[in-house]
């Protein structure tokens, strides 16, 4: 395995427990793709759509850590999917709880095959030294 992969790579298979009592939707089971700081080996996007489905497969990405306002389906983030040939993504963001509880917003979500996380500042909303 390449060191870049070594490096910003993990991914965690969970084959094994119980759905926990409140889980309403979802796979009891599933795969876990953590890639940190940055992503430049495009293997690392590869893996993950591999284990969503396919470059085709419904993906939900979720920029929220980025601090933006607002976040769209023209946001430019959506271009590392697309320029590797991922043609089904879709952009949720939100900061207001009572519209991520509902169900016209978390519909992409039950029909998604891979949650992408966007990477953000870890000091978002506490003093920044920097």
């Amino acid at each position: 395995m390449r060191r870049s992969v070594v490096l910003w790579l993990i991914v965690l298979f969970v084959t094994a427990g119980t759905v926990p009592t409140g889980q309403q939707f979802g796979p009891s089971s599933g795969s876990l793709v953590i890639a940190g700081g940055a992503v430049r080996d495009p293997a690392i996007l590869a893996k993950f759509f591999d284990l969503a489905g396919g470059w085709d497969a419904p993906v939900v990405v979720i920029p929220t850590a980025g601090g933006g306002e607002s976040y769209d389906q023209s946001w430019e983030g959506l271009a590392m999917f697309a320029g590797h040939g991922a043609t089904n993504l879709s952009v949720l963001h939100t900061t207001d709880s009572a519209l991520a509880n509902t169900d016209a917003f978390t519909r992409p979500l039950r029909k998604a095959r891979g949650v992408w996380f966007s990477g953000g500042r870890f000091l978002r909303g506490r003093h920044d030294p920097w």
